[in-house]
């Protein structure tokens, strides 16, 4: 019975064994999977990563395209600008580098302060800019304490400039950093990201597909504290941007926009025989350099509260009476509807009654009896009451339109105003007023509610007979 019990305990002891070697073997065919899986299949993978704990992807920025007037002179190109960046990843002491800045930058530590909670958003990996735009000397002395301060680095990057300063600014417009309803606008290049640059308004904004070129990429080494060592190679080169001749000549420009510089108003010259834009101006203007840059909110809001408006271009976007030129459009009415030719001869006495009102000539004395010819030399205003009564208000409205009144002219600039010619029907829906007679006889010579933009009233003098 003995011999039995000890039997039996043996084999229970066995089987125990080879149940406890089983699982261990188990364990060790995982394992040992495991391991194989890891380092043969995925061990490409697994070096790639390894790489990249000290290999890191950086873009280069591409340079924007020039713009040149119709001689090839400068008027835009760029420049390399110094930032302070910071890797927030090996951030230490905070308030020390605060304080560190805001002596070197000479800023209050606030604004240091501001500038790291706004990289807040961005991705930690991704350096913030708490310099930007520095002077060399700022630039040097961080670099001259990397030891002492090995999170900083100097990022040496090209910004925008306006080599003619506010010459132009208008027509040229500005650049600035591209904002999230910009990004899903989809009139920019899709690889952009916040912070990119793009043009803002004018030829800048127009063009910017063309100047805007494509960043490129390349890979770097980095150390165990971020800090870039050296190059490893370009992953894409950066394709630069186009550069752009306007028809603007310089020196015209500058001539026009010397002779506004004490007036609030604006002025088109044309090449009477293409029509192109020789000079645009708009007084006061702005300085486009301001926009290159971060600048204080402060200098925002005393721009945009500036009654004088320096954003806007008068000479594109504001409406004017168009006064005495409007009779031009008169003359051509009357000329192709056959209601006058041009030995058609009225009598100015200094005023005349129309609709029951007397209207004056801007000559008291009058100008005695005249052809058309005369008539426009002098500007009479009788003459072009009386024609203007004899087309009426519709007749006048259609050629108006037919040489580019109330219409945008197509300028390749963002923004225009299509100005105003009005009608009965347009009155009846503005106003709810009927049209009255009057009115046609102010808005013969350019007077009423008629209201044009300074380059439809320039464009006047280039239209073909309709």
């Amino acid at each position: 019975m003995k011999e039995h019990l000890d039997y039996a305990d043996r084999m229970r002891t066995l089987r125990r064994t080879h149940i406890i070697v089983a699982l261990f073997s188990s364990v060790f065919l995982v394992y040992g999977a495991s391991l194989w899986y890891d380092q043969v299949l995925r061990g490409a993978v697994y070096r790639s990563e390894a790489d990249n704990n000290f290999l890191r992807r950086q873009e280069v920025a591409s340079y924007r395209g020039n713009i040149l007037d119709r001689h090839g002179r400068v008027l835009v190109s760029n420049r390399l600008s110094f930032n302070i960046m910071l890797d927030r990843e090996h951030l230490r002491d905070q308030n020390r580098l605060v304080a560190f800045l805001a002596g070197v930058l000479d800023l209050p530590q606030p604004v240091i302060v501001e500038r790291l909670h706004q990289a807040r958003t961005r991705p930690i990996h991704e350096p913030a800019i708490l310099g930007e735009d520095v002077t060399l000397t700022q630039a040097v002395s961080i670099e001259a304490r990397r030891l002492e301060w090995p999170e900083l680095s100097i990022d040496v990057v090209p910004r925008r400039s306006y080599r003619q300063e506010h010459r132009a600014a208008h027509v040229l417009g500005y650049v600035g950093e591209i904002s999230p309803a910009e990004m899903r606008s989809g009139d920019f290049q899709e690889d952009l990201r916040p912070g990119d640059i793009v043009g803002k308004t004018g030829i800048e904004r127009l063009y910017e597909r063309d100047l805007q070129g494509v960043k490129g990429f390349k890979r770097v080494m980095v150390n165990a504290r971020g800090r870039v060592m050296e190059e490893v190679g370009v992953d894409r080169p950066p394709a630069h941007g186009r550069g752009i001749s306007l028809t603007l000549d310089l020196e015209l420009q500058r001539t026009l926009e010397d002779s506004l510089a004490a007036h609030v108003g604006a002025g088109v010259f044309l090449d009477p025989w293409t029509g192109e834009v020789l000079a645009m101006a708009s007084s006061p203007a702005f300085e486009p350099n301001l926009f290159a840059r971060r600048f204080p909110v402060g200098e925002w809001q005393a721009l945009i509260g500036d009654p004088r408006k320096p954003l806007q271009n008068r000479a594109t976007l504001s409406r004017f009476s168009p006064g005495s030129v409007f009779k031009l459009v008169v003359a051509a009415a009357g000329l192709e509807e056959g209601i006058i030719t041009a030995r058609t001869k009225n009598f100015c006495g200094g005023s005349a009654p129309f609709y029951g009102r007397r209207f004056r000539c801007h000559k008291l004395a009058g100008h005695g009896e005249m052809d058309l010819e005369e008539a426009l030399i002098h500007s009479c205003n009788i003459y072009f009451y009386t024609v203007g009564r004899q087309l009426g208000i519709e007749r006048i409205a259609a050629y108006a339109r037919r040489l580019g009144l109330g219409v945008k002219t197509g300028i390749d600039l963002p923004a225009e105003d299509p100005g105003l010619v009005p009608t009965p029907e347009w009155k009846r829906v503005a106003r709810d007023e009927p049209w009255y007679g009057g009115e046609t006889i102010s808005v013969s010579i350019g007077g009423g509610p008629i209201a044009v933009t300074p380059l439809q009233a320039t464009e006047l003098w280039l239209q073909p007979e309709p």
